[in-house]
């Protein structure tokens, strides 16, 4: 028994995920082969396989209910302290994350060649700082989503999400949940077919509370 195989059925024993990956299967998998060339292709070196996501509750939901693997592409490096006081985020992470999944996409499509990518990171370097500015007026919103005092400010950031996504030509809709709205968008290109993989995006838009405060070293 190997210690992945060891971890991925103690995860199971614990009812933590039911569908976890095993990596040593892993280059096996058609989507994860794409996505690791997209990001040699981007950043010069071949792209880390680790096992994660047995906590994040929508992974399993995924396979639950849609019958479809997650993918889930992390660019920000060992000293960002995620989740944690001095927590930061390098912009040229960014700007190279945009291009990463600009390349993962175009790996997915059945029809490509580095003509049709071109342009499109063409584009995501023009107009890179929009997108930079775009992202700096979000983080301002202050989308607490476990303290009831920022219910009004999780509404406006998910608004502001609506606006950013139905500009750029989604079809954007913030809906009522139990909890906080949830965005959904939808985007279906004009020579969509049957045929037309299919992308589901996941993310959050609501933020960790910063304190405890003296426990940080910059604003």
């Amino acid at each position: 028994t190997t210690l992945n195989q060891f971890r991925i059925e103690k995860l199971k024993k614990f009812g933590i995920v039911n569908h976890y990956l095993d990596a040593l299967h892993a280059e096996s998998l058609e989507h994860l082969a794409a996505a690791r060339k997209a990001l040699k292709d981007e950043w010069g070196r071949p792209a880390a396989l680790i096992g994660c996501g047995a906590s994040i509750p929508v992974v399993e939901s995924f396979k639950t209910h849609l019958g479809i693997d997650s993918l889930l592409v992390g660019f920000a490096r060992d000293a960002d302290s995620v989740h944690s006081p001095n927590e930061k985020y390098d912009v040229e992470c960014y700007r190279k994350g945009i291009r990463s999944w600009a390349r993962i996409i175009s790996e997915f499509a059945e029809e490509r060649s580095m003509t049709d990518l071109h342009p499109i990171l063409s584009a995501a370097e023009k107009d890179f700082d929009q997108s930079l500015e775009r992202l700096f007026a979000l983080c301002r919103i202050p989308s607490i989503s476990t303290d009831p005092a920022h219910a009004a400010d999780c509404d406006r950031a998910a608004a502001a999400i609506v606006a950013d996504l139905s500009s750029m030509g989604f079809d954007a809709k913030a809906r009522p949940t139990p909890g906080r709205p949830m965005v959904v968008a939808h985007y279906t290109p004009k020579d969509a077919n049957a045929k037309t993989p299919h992308v589901l995006f996941y993310g959050h838009y609501d933020v960790q509370p910063a304190d405890p405060l003296e426990l940080w070293k910059s604003p």
